[in-house]
């Protein structure tokens, strides 16, 4: 009477040891899963950052392509300007924090 009293209690310790590692090895792989989504939801993100910061750069690039664009530049950066024309430089100078001196040079 023992031994059968014995022989089941194995058997239910034993089932319960194969539930609970497949319960864990079930677990782990919710968990994975769970860090695969959240791992491609970042990428995704990401993904859609580059594809604005894309299309911003291809409509800079369409509009540094263009001659007016360029002259406006050139002009701005370079101080440069067209045959003909003047440019007029201001320089101010803060003596204190209420007066300044405003000198105009013409080029």
């Amino acid at each position: 009477m023992g031994d059968i009293y014995e022989e089941k209690k194995k058997k239910v310790l034993f089932r319960l040891l194969i539930f609970l590692f497949f319960a864990i090895i079930m677990i782990r792989q919710q968990i994975i899963i769970f860090r695969i989504n959240k791992d491609i939801k970042t990428y995704n993100e990401m993904l859609n950052k580059l594809k604005a910061q894309n299309i911003e750069l291809k409509e800079e690039l369409k509009i540094s392509e263009r001659i007016d664009y360029i002259e406006r530049l050139a002009r701005q950066k370079l101080r440069l300007i067209k045959p003909g024309r003047y440019c007029l430089l201001i320089r101010i100078k803060r003596i204190t924090k209420l007066t300044c001196i405003i000198y105009f040079y013409i080029i």
